[in-house]
């Protein structure tokens, strides 16, 4: 779902546009850190969590 959020960044001309995509992308990735924090009953996921997957 993210890396559907990022090819839609092709079809956009705007900046603004374009980071709405990139935006919507790292939201999906943000609300799937969390479940998967909620559901295995670890601490929240934050920047050093984040980053690795979005680079991915």
């Amino acid at each position: 779902l993210a890396e559907k959020e990022l090819q839609k960044t092709n079809a956009f001309k705007s900046p603004r546009e374009k980071l709405l995509c990139i935006f919507s992308c790292c939201r999906v990735i943000n609300n799937l850190l969390l479940n998967v924090s909620m559901a295995s009953n670890h601490k929240p996921a934050g920047a050093d969590d984040f980053l690795p997957v979005l680079i991915y």
